[in-house]
């Protein structure tokens, strides 16, 4: 099941703002998250908001990669 997924990789595709916003439920779904890489996917403030409401869920979250994602003082204040 996906919920015993530990490390997502998806670092360069394109995902932008607008992805994250769509991807956060899944991520929030996934509670035995260790690693998330979201590198070089311009999410932005916006998408950087949403990723941070949904790894609230990821009690178990030991790593998390935004490099390159222009996301700012609002979105890393979200974070």
């Amino acid at each position: 099941t996906c919920s015993l997924l530990k490390e997502l990789k998806l670092g360069a595709i394109e995902l932008a703002g607008e992805g994250a916003v769509v991807l956060a439920p899944v991520v929030q779904s996934l509670t035995r998250l260790e690693t998330l890489d979201l590198g070089r996917n311009g999410v932005g403030a916006e998408g950087a908001a949403a990723l941070a409401r949904a790894i609230e869920a990821c009690s178990q979250l030991r790593e998390l990669r935004l490099d390159e994602n222009a996301i700012g003082d609002v979105g890393a204040s979200a974070l």
